[in-house]
């Protein structure tokens, strides 16, 4: 199998005449058994989308992170191969603000474990656990379940998609942030690229 060939040249989120690119072809839930062996013939990798549900501001849903990491690793399988997970909200590290809910360290440790197991156990040969919540105790944690599985067709990789944002720097940044922030410039542009219903910016003070 050719595991992980990505086109490092297409847009993060592709567009066509200002229309939003079809990702359904490669969400796991969405998908006859038929059609996940067709993508895992082609390139046998899992995509598993993590975030939280954490207030993100009057302006921006709850599911921001989750959102926005389903995002990421759905235009990844278009460029790829591969199928995504349906996004999971079992995060730790989360902020103690209105409606957020976080979970233990030893749940969300578990859970990962097992996730990557199941989908070794069902075909997948590289399984890749992408958080769009970053709180560094998550990333690490992540980082480290997935580093155990290191064989042959039996592979996981853990990452933040914030690490993303950075590959492209050269240097420190100066003025406003361009990698990282709560609920301001970047996490809200992120939603109004994908999808933009869910912004109301008027709810800002």
């Amino acid at each position: 199998h050719t595991i992980f060939r990505l086109d490092v040249s297409m847009e993060p989120f592709p567009r066509s005449e200002g229309k939003r690119v079809d990702t359904e072809s490669v969400r796991l839930e969405l998908l006859r058994p038929d059609q996940v062996a067709a993508h895992w013939a082609l390139s046998p990798i899992a995509y598993v989308p993590i975030g939280c549900i954490e207030y993100h501001g009057p302006h921006l849903p709850l599911g921001v992170d989750g959102l926005t990491a389903h995002a990421v690793c759905a235009h990844a399988a278009l460029a790829s191969g591969g199928v995504v997970h349906p996004v999971s909200y079992q995060a730790n590290g989360c902020l103690d603000l209105p409606y957020t809910i976080t979970y233990p360290p030893s749940v969300v440790e578990a859970w990962a474990r097992n996730v990557i197991e199941e989908l070794h156990h069902r075909g997948a040969e590289l399984v890749v656990l992408l958080t769009g919540h970053g709180p560094l105790d998550l990333i690490h944690l992540l980082k480290r379940v997935s580093a155990s599985f290191d064989r042959p067709g039996r592979r996981a990789y853990g990452l933040c998609y914030l690490e993303l944002n950075a590959a492209r720097l050269n240097q420190p940044e100066s003025g406003e942030p361009t990698v990282m922030d709560h609920a301001s410039t970047i996490e809200t542009s992120w939603i109004l690229a994908h999808p933009p219903d869910l912004v109301e910016l008027e709810l800002l003070p």
